[in-house]
């Protein structure tokens, strides 16, 4: 079975095989401490608690329970991420069917 080449670590400059050097700790870059994702930081949970709590039905539909919290203007496309006036609670069936519908408008958009 072949094995990878020895790689340099960027950061400690120690040449190391695996998927990291053990410099490095397990949970370095994780989405999951919100390193990499401000969807993930503390800060996005509070809020998104608050608003859930304010308004728990869909904005959509008016019957389910929110249980998504939505970019009416998307971030990629200049959205503020943190404001809560572009911020709207969905249950997820709505969320689904409106990112579906945002995503086939963006592959039938002219280039």
């Amino acid at each position: 079975m072949p094995t990878a080449p020895p790689r340099q670590c960027d950061r400690c400059r120690r040449t190391f095989t695996g998927p990291r050097c053990p410099c490095r700790k397990p949970w370095e870059g994780s989405t999951r401490t919100g390193q990499t994702s401000g969807t993930n930081s503390r800060r996005w949970r509070r809020l998104r608690e608050r608003i859930l709590q304010e308004s728990p039905l869909c904005s959509t539909c008016q019957r389910e329970l929110a249980t998504v919290l939505d970019h009416v203007v998307p971030v990629a496309e200049g959205g503020a991420m943190w404001s809560e006036a572009n911020l709207a609670p969905m249950c997820k069936p709505c969320h689904d069917r409106k990112t579906a519908d945002e995503a086939q408008r963006g592959r039938r958009r002219r280039r």
